[in-house]
């Protein structure tokens, strides 16, 4: 979505509140936030990565992007 944004004569983004304006944040309903609270507390971090990454609807392709940072 903000490859689409205006860029500066360097290339550099010029992110504006139209731009931002559009993303979205899902704030998960308390069951998930429960779960999540939960697995925090096992350290189960890979579980929490799984629901995070289902919650924003993310690509295979941008699961690896994240991963691989």
């Amino acid at each position: 979505m903000l490859q689409d944004a205006p860029k500066t004569g360097t290339g550099d983004l010029l992110i504006s509140v139209q731009a931002i304006e559009p993303l979205r944040i899902p704030i998960p309903n308390i069951e998930i936030e429960q779960k999540i609270e939960n697995l925090l507390q096992a350290k189960e971090y890979q579980v929490i990565d799984k629901i995070v990454y289902d919650i924003y609807n993310l690509t295979k392709e941008e699961i690896g992007f994240i991963e691989s940072q």
